[in-house]
């Protein structure tokens, strides 16, 4: 574990450094060669690193005229996920709202998730190619949507926002407005959609590079059974003979236990199998089933696809989602807005859209407020 923790820290201090270059490099440049950082579209403002041309727009105008057909067809399905992931997300808070309050238990936790508060070091560099995998293909979207619409593009190009990369699609907005509103939804939810099918490219590549081992033993509970027997680091395989690759299948056997019934555990330990019983004590909430007092994660085979795996999963299926809630500036607004306009008029689709963002903004933050009163700020070790 201590080559582990001290590989982890150099590659960290090696991401900070590389950024670190990249800005000094990037500063040099724009103070001292002015007129090249404005012929490569370099430019440094308000600690943002933005690279910026306009050499990708015919490759994406092209594209887009030649699979105009495909394209227009993914607009159309995307107007109709689009709604559809907004509804979900509508569902979701109001129905975790209540969850909340008449069954907290089964409420899922809702946590923002932000880097050197609930983050850890070790995944910083996973959670950060995470956001550039939900960012990219989000604007490339965009672009193509809006290119086989008729929307001029203004640019594209990549940013740094200090350790935070991404990528943008320059629409021209004053064009998109004047659109109709089938335009819109085609453009506007595309991006999410985008999302989804990056969020199930990940999915399937998690079931055919990553394999469950078992579960991880993070730590021990002081004054409980597992304290002194079980170490950080052991996997366990099986509990009584009966494999549990996956937690579920770990929590599942253990709540077959009562306290006071000895369970034998199959552990592997500096990649030696061992055999360890150990006498189960009552659980804090519920002493009718038995406890070990310990901390658990998923083991698998390949830790890092793992990790690229599941936090690109986190993160676009987070975007698609939010991304599409009824709130202004985000797309979901701005298509509510679209659609309110259309329906009531310019003047009344004003004030329906600052009461509506108000009110979803409200329920998203009341969830989270209730989930970190119950949870605690959810960490990502």
């Amino acid at each position: 574990m201590e080559y582990r923790q001290i590989s982890s820290f150099d590659g960290n201090l090696l991401l900070i450094m590389s950024i670190l270059a990249v800005y000094t490099v990037a500063l040099l440049v724009q103070r001292r060669k002015p007129k090249t950082a404005e012929r490569l579209g370099l430019k440094l403002e308000g600690g943002v690193l933005i690279f910026r041309t306009e050499k990708f727009n015919d490759t994406i105008r092209g594209f887009a005229s030649k699979h105009l057909r495909a394209v227009k067809l993914f607009g159309d399905l995307s107007a109709f996920a689009g709604f559809a992931l907004m509804v979900y997300g509508l569902y979701f808070f109001h129905a975790n709202l209540l969850s909340f309050f008449s069954e907290p238990e089964a409420a899922s936790p809702v946590s923002p998730i932000v880097p050197g508060l609930n983050v850890g070091v070790d995944v910083l560099p996973y959670f950060l190619l995470a956001v550039f995998l939900a960012i990219v293909p989000h604007e490339l979207a965009h672009a193509l949507t809006a290119s086989a619409e008729g929307i001029p593009l203004k640019s594209t190009g990549l940013f740094l926002a200090v350790v935070f990369p991404g990528g943008f699609a320059e629409i021209d907005e004053e064009h998109l407005e004047k659109a109709g509103l089938k335009t819109k939804l085609r453009v506007l939810s595309s991006g999410s959609v985008a999302n989804i099918l990056t969020f199930l490219f990940l999915l399937l590549l998690a079931l055919l590079l990553v394999q469950p081992l078992g579960v991880r033993v993070t730590g021990t509970l002081p004054g409980y059974p597992a304290e002194g027997v079980l170490k950080p680091g052991d996997v366990i395989l099986s509990v009584n003979g009966v494999r549990a690759p996956t937690l579920e299948d770990f929590s599942r056997l253990m709540a077959k236990h009562r306290p006071g019934d000895t369970v034998t555990l199959t552990i592997l330990r500096n990649s030696v199998k061992l055999n360890v019983s150990i006498t189960l004590a009552p659980r804090p909430e519920n002493s009718s089933r038995g406890f070990l007092g310990i901390q658990i994660q998923q083991s698998v085979s390949n830790e890092d696809v793992y990790n690229i795996v599941s936090w690109g999963l986190i993160v676009t299926s987070s975007v698609a989602v939010i991304n599409m809630l009824p709130i202004v500036p985000l797309d979901g607004g701005r298509i509510f807005r679209a659609i309110v306009e259309k329906l009531l008029g310019q003047s009344k689709a004003r004030t329906v859209t600052v009461a509506t963002t108000a009110y979803t903004i409200f329920l998203v933050a009341l969830n989270i407020f209730l989930s970190t009163n119950i949870y605690g700020l959810l960490r990502f070790p």
